[in-house]
């Protein structure tokens, strides 16, 4: 059972942010269950006397190389575009990485002392390497082995030669840090992700136990095509760890979780600290967790510290502090209590190392001599604690710590998908690569494809796998899975639509009949509804205003001059709560998807069509139940009075934004409704006068337009992102895509987003008054200061004056710059910005953490969405218990009753459904804009154009990020895939210049410089490759650099 300590915590999506400059990380090639570890010559003799080299040889078996990983694509940090709504910018979790390790055979001879090196196509996918940088603005000690004798050592240690059983061998190389003996079994001192963990002494000689599962993963030939070889590590001597608790205790892959009374004891204490755990995209062995009292979020530095949790898991983590002597310890909660500064609770870089190779450092050298894209140096864009790179200034440093125990492992729910390698078909498991790099690498029985992998297993290169979860024990290196199902080949779109729902978990099953028996087939009336309703149907001219394509209608517009200067204007919104009842079959399942999810070519409701399209959609010439906000308003959109309360309304036209935009262009001088915006009304057949109606439309125009001018001169603010419309071919199917354009927001898409703006306020006030500890609302929290504070310090080396007073005087200090570059320098801002979440008002200690920063408004929810939004569902249900009490309350004053309000939701609950309801919102948000990419790849892979105005978005010594506006979308140029193509680079720090040389294809040779903002030609089109995304080339002066696929926002 997993702790499930604390759990009463505020409801929160996990940060979410795209890795941009981190390197691809990389998986250790992984033993097979079913190899045999065979001990020869050298490997024998180790096994003996004890140490790793040795150790690893008796336990490693036959050679199992591990595959490329395919590339990655991570999803955007665009916005999410309610059509009624703001956008609130939030950057988007990186989905996927680059690059996989591979794995080979070791040997077991003694080598010389010192600290172990990865072998160089490890060092290649960094896969066992410290992700610490090397940091060349700290003084060098006198112990510390300057860079000449670090590349002597890598000399050395790549051209060592050795003799295992009759064939030479090369020396592998493992980095730890600390440096740590063959027979230490103290986990704590471990390299985050060691892979030469100690482990058990192998019997018979040195021969592993056949068929063992408990062999170490196998490591690579050299590069010079000669087998590899073990390297033992410091201190490690030829008897080794002889006792039988030490080899019990070195099985051991990972640490065990720690028992529940121990992590509750933790928490209490300040020592533990429960938070979501966030993986870096590029670098998967590098994590992150926001913990209280800290600037900045701690790391969590390789594998083993990250103790078997993934992505998105609520994890209790330990705090590590490093002891003068290279050990690590837990870090004093005394020491968290008293301020001591964050750099006194991180780890320093600068110990002494008593004059060996510092294994961190042998692996960045071995990076940079391969040309590694990976690693923080100096000049290196920092990695923020998403994985986002925000600058190109040296990472800080952090605090680390340790995973303990899993709160919520929500991974046990997930479904991945990726795809199958076997270097054995004829084994009958199989290793699953999953297209998100964030996760691991799982082991599969193969089962019903066992014959196809044997028959044909490159067939198996393309083809798509759904895998779930099944179990990590501690003794495992990688988790084991079960295939779900096949999906398909990669490019196609059929299976392209299925895995992206796999993967972000979107439930796309028709609701059972034991949902939606119980509910009528028509609206019916009752008495009792008449009685407790306010019957608007006559005296109300209602409309609504939606997209042309809209089938769930849940809001409606109506306004009525009242003369002296005020109006009475009703937002009006469908009644969904009157047919979903609480605890319900139908309610479990509206909680459970929370979200209606609209990809490209269809909507996934949450609700059956019985209610969303029929019953309670505001549909013209229905009547139909609703919650309506009636407020008396001033000419200039000053409210004076508001109601809500329960009705009945009727519709008189369904409109269409263009049909409302068409009244509005096409005004008369004298303000009233032009006959061409008449006719536009009247072809909707109206069951109202059109003249009325349009008139109607121009009057809410005019107090929208005044509510957005206060809105935005009061501090709101709002960043506009690119958004894909795209034709499609119905005729086929699944549909493909014909064109695209950009969406545009009109002026009668802001008359509606104005007053739903305002109604959301207001019903957020009114059961805040009535529920203060109990109420569900939206809050959006200001930007990180460490994120901003990078942003900041990056626009004045670029010489852009910021004023950060606010977010609207950063957005207007952004407007005075050149037109081009005003998209990319909102997108850089987008970056510091942390998402909007839906909270429970008990879990927040201070009025002020309620606050919407994009809005600039104190206090505000959701509650006009219900059709497609369960939080407005609830909040459906707490306007009804307000209304409730307050009916009831002036009577039980007069008779000296005290009235209190009925809870209709515990504060567990609510919080519980705020964390759902945040999870499920960013999981519909990254599958509607995977949708958007995969049908832009398919539209590329027939129409693929050339870019003349694509920029330079970021840029750093390791990579070029390019932005096109005209398909909204950058990718990640890895300077080492220009270099490839024979493109010559020298990057600047002070200048934040990339230098480029080349030669054309006619011999000249060429140059160009490269900074921020810059403008190239650049073609794109797209690849069927796992993952299917974006491809570039890149046109030079006499030379087009085609560059594959590439990662894309």
């Amino acid at each position: 059972m997993e702790p499930q300590v604390g759990m009463n915590a505020v409801g929160r999506a996990a940060d979410v942010a795209t890795a941009q400059s981190a390197p691809a990380p990389s998986d250790v090639a992984s033993p097979s269950r079913n190899e045999a570890n065979r001990g020869r010559g050298g490997g024998q003799r180790g096994g003996r006397r004890g140490g790793l080299g040795g150790e690893a040889t008796a336990q490693r078996g036959t050679p199992r190389r591990r595959p490329t990983r395919p590339g990655p694509h991570p999803d955007s940090p665009h916005q999410e575009l309610d059509h009624h709504e703001p956008t609130e910018s939030v950057a988007t979790p990186s989905r996927r990485g680059r690059g996989r390790g591979r794995g080979g055979r070791g040997g077991g001879k003694q080598q010389p002392s010192f600290n172990a090196v990865p072998p160089p196509d490890q060092l290649l996918h960094g896969a066992a390497i410290s992700d610490a940088p090397l940091d060349t603005s700290q003084p060098s000690t006198p112990s510390r082995p300057t860079s000449k004798q670090r590349r002597s050592r890598v000399q050395e240690v790549k051209g060592g030669q050795q003799q295992r059983g009759g064939g030479v061998r090369s020396a592998p190389v493992t980095p730890q840090k600390p440096t740590i003996s063959a027979t230490s079994t103290d986990s704590s001192t471990m390299g985050p992700e060691s892979m030469i963990t100690p482990v058990k002494k192998a019997k018979n000689g040195g021969r592993g136990k056949k068929g063992s599962s408990q062999s170490l993963p196998t490591t690579p030939a050299g590069q010079n095509g000669t087998p590899g070889a073990n390297i033992r590590t410091p201190g490690s001597s030829n008897r080794g760890a002889t006792s039988s608790s030490k080899k019990n205790r070195s099985r051991a892959r990972f640490d065990e979780y720690w028992p529940n009374d121990k992590i509750k004891a933790g928490l209490e204490a300040g020592t533990v600290f429960m938070a979501p755990l966030r993986v870096n995209a590029h670098r998967r062995r590098e994590a992150y967790a926001s913990i209280p009292g800290f600037a900045q979020d701690a790391m969590i530095d390789g594998i083993k510290d990250q103790n078997r949790a993934f992505e998105g898991d609520v994890v209790y983590l330990e705090l590590i502090q490093k002891k003068s002597d290279g050990g690590q310890k837990a870090a004093s909660s005394n020491g968290i209590a008293a301020g001591i500064p964050h750099a006194d609770l991180s780890e320093s870089d600068n110990d002494e190392s008593d004059g060996e190779v510092d294994a961190d450092d042998l692996a960045i050298e071995l990076e940079q001599k391969l040309k590694v894209d990976g690693g923080n140096a100096d000049g290196v864009a920092a990695v923020s604690s998403d994985g986002s790179s925000s600058s190109n200034q040296p990472a800080p440093k952090r605090q680390k710590a340790r995973v303990v125990g899993i709160a919520e492992a929500l991974h046990r729910t997930r479904q991945f998908i990726g795809t199958l390698r076997s270097n054995n078909p004829e084994r009958d498991t199989a290793e699953f690569v999953p297209i998100d790099k964030r996760a691991p690498i799982f082991f599969v029985p193969l089962r019903d494809h066992a014959a196809e992998m044997q028959a044909d297993p490159k067939s198996f290169e393309d083809k798509l796998f759904v895998v779930e979860f099944l179990r990590w024990t501690a003794d495992s290196y990688w988790p084991r899975g079960r295939i779900v199902r096949a999906l398909g080949r990669s490019g196609n779109l059929e299976a392209e639509s299925l895995a992206l729902l796999a993967e972000y978990s979107i439930d796309d099953k028709p609701h059972t009949d034991a949902m939606t028996r119980d509910l009528p087939t028509k609206m019916e009336i009752t008495p009792y509804d008449i009685k407790a309703r306010l019957d608007l149907r006559t005296s109300a001219r209602i409309f609504s205003i939606d997209p042309p394509t809209t089938r769930d209608v849940d809001d409606a517009l109506s306004i009525a001059p009242l003369g002296n200067g005020l109006w009475e204007v009703g937002v009006h919104i469908a009644d969904v709560s009157h047919y979903v009842r609480p605890s319900s079959a139908l309610d479990r399942e509206a909680e459970k998807r929370s979200t209606s999810t609209y990809l490209v070519d269809r909507c996934i409701p949450m609700l059956p069509p019985i209610l969303s399209e029929i019953l309670c959609s505001i549909n013209a010439r229905q009547d139909r139940f609703a919650f309506s906000v009636i407020w008396k308003l001033t000419d200039e959109g000053i409210i004076k009075d508001t109601k809500i309360t329960k009705t009945i309304i009727r519709s008189c036209a369904k409109l269409a934004y263009g049909d409302a935009q068409t009244v509005i262009d096409s005004v008369n001088q004298d303000g009233s409704p032009s006959k061409v915006g008449i006719d536009q009304i009247a072809t909707k057949n109206p069951e109202a006068d059109p003249a009325a109606i349009a008139q109607d439309i121009l009057y809410l125009h005019r107090i929208a337009q005044r509510l957005r001018a206060a809105r935005f001169a009061s501090g709101a603010i709002k960043l506009n992102r690119v958004k894909l419309h795209f034709e499609l071919d119905n005729t086929v199917t699944p549909p493909l895509p014909t064109s695209f354009q950009h969406y545009e927001q009109k002026t009668a898409n802001e008359l509606v987003e104005e007053y739903m703006l305002l109604a959301n306020q207001s019903v957020a006030a009114f059961i805040l008054d009535t529920f203060p500890k109990h109420s569900l609302l939206r809050r959006h929290p200001a930007p990180q200061e460490r994120k901003l504070k990078e942003f900041l310090a990056l626009m004045d080396s670029l010489k852009i004056p910021i004023d950060a007073t606010s977010g609207s005087s950063m957005l207007a200090s952004i407007a005075k710059q050149p037109a081009e570059h005003k998209a990319l320098l909102e997108d850089l801002m987008t970056r510091t910005m942390q998402p909007a979440v839906y909270f429970c008002t008990g879990d927040v200690a201070k009025p002020e953490d309620m606050h919407h920063y994009a809005l600039n408004v104190p206090v505000y929810t959701h509650f006009t969405s219900p059709i497609r939004r369960y939080p407005d569902v609830i909040v459906h249900r707490l306007i009804a218990a307000a209304l409730d009490f307050h009916r009831t309350k002036d009577k039980a004053a007069s008779s000296g009753t005290p009235s209190k309000p009925r809870l209709i939701i515990s504060g567990e609950n609510l919080t519980n459904i705020c964390k759902n309801s945040n999870n499920r919102k960013l999981q519909a948000r990254k599958a509607q804009e995977r949708s958007q990419t995969v049908y832009l790849c398919i539209w590329l892979q027939t129409h693929p154009f050339t870019d003349e105005d694509t920029r330079v978005l970021e840029i750093g010594e390791r990579y070029v990020k390019l932005y096109s506006h005209k398909i909204g979308k950058s990718v990640r140029v890895p300077v080492s895939a220009l270099e490839d193509k024979g493109v010559k680079t020298k990057w600047s720090a002070d200048t934040k210049t990339l230098d480029l040389s080349w030669k054309s294809t006619d011999g000249v040779e060429k140059s160009r410089s490269l900074t921020w903002f810059q403008q190239l030609s650049v073609k794109f089109s797209a690849s069927t490759q796992v993952p299917m995304d974006l491809e570039a080339t890149i046109q030079l002066d006499g030379l087009s650099v085609h560059l594959g696929e590439l990662e894309s926002e």
